[in-house]
């Protein structure tokens, strides 16, 4: 792999604390509907099941380097005050459950983060890790592919897919695609056992189940779409290029109880991605609706 494109998470923007309000409080708007519709009385359970409100404090408390102990009893705390406001705090409760989020997020942020031991590698906006199958954290069968014990898979991150951050270089993300073909050709050269033990490309995003996405990118499924509501990227398809709550997705969740993607596990064999994706052959994706 080009060593200049190695990438650690800290260096990505993090989303702003009011943009993280505005997204707390869709997720407990959505928990009140879901209490609401099933009649539920286990509030915390739905909490934790149906917002990424604890998997995203927990993942933080990581990214601090806080030990998974410590952080599980924080995670708790935060979830049973946000119960505690909710039972006794009225019409206000999720201004203040939000103000309670916020203080939790604003002490983490105190302190500094730490680097990732995993290295990724930047392709234009999108970038990818080089990791051994079967995949750590991600429960995926890609037997099916011909992906066997051992073998190497790119796991892509796609979620900057949507995002263009000021002073950003401009770049599609057909293009992006098109520099990790380019990756995969250096590796076949400077690199032939380690190219020969990888299989393919994969990725587990809402982006794959986009219907413009899909008529472009082609992934091949592995797995059941799943809401996964407490998975910490699935609520960014709320969230703006331009970084704001997009409406006409919000009005879709309060109306049907569900998010409009559903989170997907795709894989591309390598052979067949970089036919697909040939350097310079200007392929073009957007997310129009």
């Amino acid at each position: 792999m080009r060593r200049e494109n190695q990438y650690f998470p800290e260096k990505r923007k993090e989303y702003p604390i009011p943009l993280r309000l505005e997204l707390w409080d869709a997720q407990l708007d959505f928990v009140e509907a879901v209490i609401r519709r099933e009649g539920s009385d286990d509030f915390g359970s739905t909490i934790r099941e149906k917002t990424e409100i604890l998997a995203g404090f927990l993942k933080e408390c990581a990214n601090r380097g806080i030990g998974r102990e410590e952080s599980v009893h924080l995670g708790e705390e935060l979830v049973t005050d946000i119960v505690d406001i909710f039972e006794g705090s009225g019409p206000e409760w999720k201004r203040m459950a939000c103000d309670r989020i916020e203080v939790s997020w604003l002490e983490l942020k105190k302190l500094p983060r730490v680097q990732s031991p995993e290295i990724r590698h930047q392709v234009g906006k999108l970038n990818y890790a080089v990791r051994e199958y079967p995949l750590s954290g991600i429960d995926v069968d890609l037997s099916p592919f011909g992906v066997r014990e051992g073998d190497i898979v790119l796991d892509m991150h796609m979620d900057a897919w949507c995002r263009q951050d000021p002073g950003e270089e401009q770049i599609s993300v057909g293009r992006s695609l098109e520099r990790l073909t380019e990756d995969l050709e250096h590796m076949e050269v400077e690199n032939p056992e380690e190219f020969e033990k990888v299989k393919g490309v994969f990725a587990i995003s809402w982006i794959l189940d986009h219907p413009a996405v899909n008529r472009v990118l082609k992934f091949h499924v592995a797995g059941q779409r799943t809401d996964s509501f407490n998975r910490t990227s699935t609520w960014t398809q709320l969230v703006t290029s331009d970084g704001k709550i997009d409406p006409k997705r919000l009005e879709y969740l309060k109306r049907n109880g569900e998010l409009q993607y559903k989170v997907v596990a795709g894989f591309m064999p390598k052979e067949e991605f970089m036919s697909r994706f040939v350097p310079d052959a200007g392929v073009e994706m957007a997310m129009e609706e």
